[in-house]
């Protein structure tokens, strides 16, 4: 090797650094699409109180007509109580699937008359807590569809789980007076 010269075993770190850079895929500040989010990220209820939690879309310009949402939840610690649809579905929405089992909560719904394109609630979850723990809801599926039935590209989940923690029911203890106190009154 030739005074000045760099050898091949010098290379090696700078030809892996460029390779690493060139397979890393550039940030883009933000998709454009709808964004869909649970209105809470993190919650507590105690034992057999309710809690309501939302789903919120922002369509961020796209019209939206139709849609399909899948919810997956622990059914042990909590109980679904009631699945309310929200105003994206309008006043009257046709209701093509509204199902709740012990694990999963399934809408299939369209909207009547004119596509949403402001940010809406698509669906209003009430919780009952049943057991002590720490449980989560994820949303599992969210598709859309505008007007003319083609599907809306680029769905951004920002916030596609809440946390819930459920507490103990605090007991209420009743301490009667011990027949020695009674004999001293």
């Amino acid at each position: 090797m030739l005074p000045g010269d760099i050898g091949l075993r010098a290379l090696i770190p700078v030809i892996t650094l460029i390779m690493v850079i060139a397979l890393i895929p550039p940030v883009i500040a933000g998709t454009p699409g709808v964004t869909v989010f649970f209105d809470k990220e993190y919650v507590s209820v105690r034992v057999g109180d309710d809690i309501r939690v939302k789903l919120i879309v922002d369509p961020d310009g796209y019209s939206i007509q139709s849609g399909e949402i899948i919810i997956a939840y622990n059914g042990t610690g909590l109980k679904v109580k009631k699945v309310e649809l929200g105003d994206l579905w309008g006043d009257k929405p046709l209701v093509a699937k509204n199902k709740v089992n012990e694990t999963h909560i399934f809408i299939a719904a369209a909207r009547i008359g004119e596509p949403i394109a402001k940010t809406s609630v698509a669906l209003e979850i009430v919780l009952q807590g049943k057991l002590e723990g720490f449980y989560t809801i994820t949303l599992k599926k969210i598709a859309f569809a505008d007007e003319n039935g083609n599907d809306i590209p680029n769905i951004n989940v920002e916030i596609g789980r809440c946390h819930i923690i459920v507490f103990p029911t605090p007991c209420l203890l009743y301490t009667s007076p011990s027949p020695r106190d009674l004999s001293t009154s």
